[in-house]
């Protein structure tokens, strides 16, 4: 956090309070990438196809997901506030990683680079492991008898796991949505833009 040049102080409370809504703003997020997943069982498609277009599906996530943070650390560290897409558009690359790489830290700066490639790496590796493994298992025989008590089971598990996204979706009980002022939480601007997640904000136009 040292890297990322948030320097005003704040209370015990209220850095609990941030990484408690920063979780908040994350679920949401990977719950909206896992909602369209529940699309696949209303389509007519065999199992190794099922797999195979959500290997492609998360693998397109994870590089969206990755580009967003690689270049969001370095804005945030220089401007305190994380990237959207209007400035995205007007963004030139090679002059932010410059500015923030000129001047101290370097080694723990290009560290923290290295460090998310490497993550980056390691989630298309574990994608298509987990799709291989997945794609072994409907390959070997099945017990295809009808099972109505197992199928019921199936099915109420199917239904608590759509509402648990569809809850994380939301961010909240309350009658709106999760939004941009729920992250007020510090007096400093740059603490609450530290609560929100870097893939929400880089949709939102709004600051």
């Amino acid at each position: 956090m040292a890297g990322l040049n948030v320097r005003r102080p704040i209370s015990g409370t209220e850095y609990s309070q941030i990484y408690l809504m920063g979780f908040r703003f994350d679920l949401l997020v990977w719950a909206l990438i896992f909602a369209p997943l529940f699309l696949l069982i209303f389509l007519k498609l065999k199992m190794k196809n099922r797999i195979f277009v959500t290997q492609i599906y998360f693998a397109i996530c994870w590089l969206i997901i990755s580009a967003i943070n690689f270049v969001n650390l370095p804005y945030f560290a220089l401007y305190q506030k994380h990237l959207n897409k209007p400035e995205w558009s007007s963004l030139n690359v090679f002059k932010l990683f410059s500015d923030w790489m000129d001047g101290r830290n370097l080694f723990f700066k290009s560290a923290v680079l290295i460090f998310i490639l490497l993550i980056t790496w390691r989630g298309f590796l574990e994608i298509y492991r987990v799709g291989v493994r997945f794609a072994s298992q409907a390959n070997a025989p099945q017990d295809l008898t009808l099972n109505p008590r197992g199928l019921g089971k199936e099915v109420l598990q199917l239904f608590f796991v759509f509402i648990l996204v569809a809850f994380c979706a939301r961010g909240t009980l309350e009658a709106h949505h999760l939004r941009r002022e729920d992250s007020s939480i510090s007096p400093y601007s740059e603490w609450n833009e530290l609560v929100l997640n870097p893939q929400w904000s880089f949709n939102k136009d709004d600051r």
